[in-house]
């Protein structure tokens, strides 16, 4: 545009009377305005993106760079317009409803409203050319008449969620201090329920978390028997939903301090999961590698993040306790506990179906299989409405808790609410992960990281974000550190403005290889088949998990595709429980068994590594090394004539790699350890 201009000018100053010349003049009549350029929706949109990751970088490629973009004012002048004040942005409304008009379907404007808040630094700042002070709370404290300036300190936020379309859009915030109080959260449920339905947009479900204040208006005027609330317009039900990940975070806290009693009879420990995590931590192979102290002792702040607690009360940790109570390193009261874990994470699972095609417990609710789904949802009631707490420090039974009451609200709403959206609204599958607080933590975690990271920030760093973030589009943060998974969803309001890509991509994917073309001769000589227990000074435990992690190699490898070397580095049967007990029983394949000698091998491989990390870990080509040491220990393993080397070359890499992560994270580990441990020493020697 910039060039046409000077080019205009110079045609201009050459000849005024020329017909070329009155003709440049018309074109730029239409494309410069007396003041400034025409920008267009798509440029205004990518630019506030890019203003978005970083004001300063932004001024480097507009002023450095000379790229034309528009000045940092006509961005901030374009975003000023949403969210000027707390509560219902009615710019959002209004883009809403022009979104959702006459030619959307009824599928297409369901939607959740989920409510959810983030922590803020306190501050005081004032805004010139709107005269206010920005950060203060004007409701009145609870023990006085008078109006005190309290700052804010957290932020509650409304986002639309679709059910079947994955858009999220923010349309109200409102600044508090501490909480919103029952009768203010009554309030905007109200106040973003009627904006909603003036938008077109017919909401079915409450999400939200178990915020005291929150809880308590939300048990009040929903039930298990009734888990809806009225719509204050249409007078539908609403049904309300507890964060499910919440509940989950909140059965591990409960677990850490209560034994919980299920089934009447059975009772679940916490003493039993850090009983297994003690012995499964000592070897260099382990039944559950993703455990470490961080999951038990929870440091500050810890007790938010979803995946420690999904991590302790999974499948794979009550797998890892069948196995040893199987070869006698637990009592067997641990099953029990390990039972508990299981059945809780399949729940959750339940809970949380994300994908069209997910398997077992993972799988959405179908219309097909609609009443089995609804069935093993009650199972889950019945289990759930079973517990009972009994305190650690000797205090009475307690009967329920909030969390208990939040899992049997979820359940009975996610029941009924399904049922509707397949029976009424014609759905074919539900993923109940939608009902979920994953897309608000998402836009938490992009406003987070506006213009570097800060985890508390001020309420005007956070309306700028959020505005930023309304008005954008963009919908999925860049932190690979966030607290839950990408959630999927687009911006509802800002999908027009978007830059349309450069084409479709095709990923081609390789067919499957001509058997003709591939001749495998087999190994003149048998290989000796050797058992598992000829390998000496290894216990059995050590050995499940090197059965493990050795078909895990395998599978990697890419090396099972010739028919004798599968046959030959694989099982077809485990030899020890822990396969058995990771495999699930709707797997097609299952989990890959190393065979006996490749087993050997594998054992041999990690005694190896083990002996030799000390020498070679401060060298470089580390990997290599490793893999030529394994070479000239004369380290085998069975394969065919024709993919011998191959067969060799692969897995000792793939082994040496997936050993040195392992070994790199559990000396970080202990390097932070004594590190910690060296710091608590000064502060004591100090305070001496």
């Amino acid at each position: 545009m910039q060039a046409r201009i000077e080019k205009a000018k110079a045609v201009q100053s050459g000849s005024s009377s020329s017909i070329a010349t009155r003709l440049m003049q018309q074109k730029i009549r239409r494309d410069v305005r007396s003041r400034g350029m025409r920008w267009t929706k798509k440029d205004i949109a990518c630019s506030i993106q890019l203003h978005h990751k970083g004001s300063s970088a932004y001024r480097l490629v507009r002023n450095k760079w000379k790229i034309p973009l528009p000045s940092s004012s006509t961005i901030r002048r374009r975003i000023r317009q949403y969210f000027v004040l707390p509560g219902i942005c009615n710019l959002t409304i209004r883009s809403l409803q022009s979104k959702f008009d006459a030619s959307s379907t009824n599928q297409q404007r369901i939607a959740t409203l989920c409510f959810d808040g983030m922590s803020l630094t306190p501050s005081l700042r004032y805004q010139q050319h709107r005269d206010v002070v920005v950060g203060c709370d004007p409701r009145t404290a609870d023990d006085s008449k008078e109006q005190l300036p309290r700052p804010v300190n957290e932020a509650i936020v409304a986002v639309l969620r679709g059910v079947f379309q994955d858009w999220k859009q923010p349309i109200a915030y409102y600044p508090v201090f501490r909480t919103l109080g029952q009768e203010g959260f009554g309030i905007a449920i109200d106040e973003c329920l009627t904006a909603s339905h003036k938008a077109g947009i017919k909401v079915v479900a409450l999400v939200a978390d178990q915020e005291s204040t929150q809880w308590a208006h939300l048990s009040r005027r929903a039930d298990t028997a009734n888990p809806f609330l009225r719509h204050p317009v249409t007078g539908e039900p609403v049904y309300v939903i507890v964060d499910i990940p919440h509940c989950l975070k909140n059965a591990r806290n409960a677990l850490m301090k209560n034994d919980i009693k299920f089934n009447e009879c059975k009772l679940a420990k916490w003493q039993h999961l850090i009983q297994f995590y003690q012995n499964d931590s000592g070897p260099s192979l382990r039944l559950a590698s993703k455990l470490t102290d961080a999951h038990f002792s929870l440091a500050l702040g810890q007790k938010m993040k979803v995946s420690l607690a999904a991590q302790v009360l999974s499948h794979s940790v009550a797998s890892g306790i069948r196995t040893l109570v199987h070869h006698n390193e637990l009592s067997e009261d641990a099953l029990q506990t390990a039972e508990f874990a299981k059945r809780l994470n399949d729940i959750f699972d339940m809970l949380n179906s994300a994908h069209l095609y997910g398997k077992g417990f993972q799988q959405p609710i179908h219309r097909d299989t609609l009443s089995a789904q609804i069935d093993r949802l009650t199972e889950a009631e019945d289990f759930v409405r079973s517990w009972r707490f009994l305190p650690l420090n000797g205090r009475a039974v307690k009967p329920t808790m909030p969390f208990k009451e939040g899992w049997l609200l979820s359940l009975s709403a996610t029941k009924q609410l399904c049922t509707t959206l397949i029976r009424d609204h014609h759905f074919d599958d539900v993923c109940t992960r939608r009902f979920t607080q994953d897309h608000v933590e998402n836009l938490f975690c992009i406003i987070r990281g506006h213009n570097g990271f800060n985890d508390r920030p001020e309420l005007s760093s956070f309306v700028g974000a959020l505005r930023s973030v309304a008005t954008s589009g963009l919908a999925q943060p860049d932190s690979t550190s966030r607290n839950c998974e990408d959630d999927n969803c687009e911006a509802a309001i800002i999908a027009a403005c978007a830059p349309t890509g450069a084409g479709d991509c095709v990923t081609t994917k390789a067919g499957p290889q001509n058997s003709s073309s591939v001749v495998c001769q087999a190994p003149q000589q048998q290989l000796l088949q050797k058992k598992l227990d000829s390998w000496q000074g290894a216990s059995n435990v050590s050995l499940e998990a090197a059965e493990y992690v050795g078909g895990y190699v395998l599978k990697r490898s890419r090396v099972l595709h010739c028919q004798v070397c599968n046959s030959l580095l694989t099982a077809s049967e485990s030899a020890g429980v822990h396969i058995q007990h990771k495999t699930y029983s709707h797997a097609f394949r299952g989990l890959t068994a190393p065979s006996p000698v490749a087993l050997v091998a594998f054992m041999k491989m990690e005694a190896e590594f083990a002996a030799l990390t000390s020498s070679f870990i401060i060298q470089p080509r580390v990997a290599a090394r490793f893999v030529n040491h394994l070479r000239e220990q004369l380290v085998a393993l069975p394969a065919c004539e024709l993919h011998h080397t191959r067969v060799h070359n692969q897995v000792f890499k793939n082994f040496a790699h997936l050993r040195l992560h392992h070994w790199c994270r559990r000396e970080m580990k202990n390097l932070r350890a004594v590190a910690q441990k060296k710091k608590t020493m000064g502060k004591i020697r100090k305070l001496h």
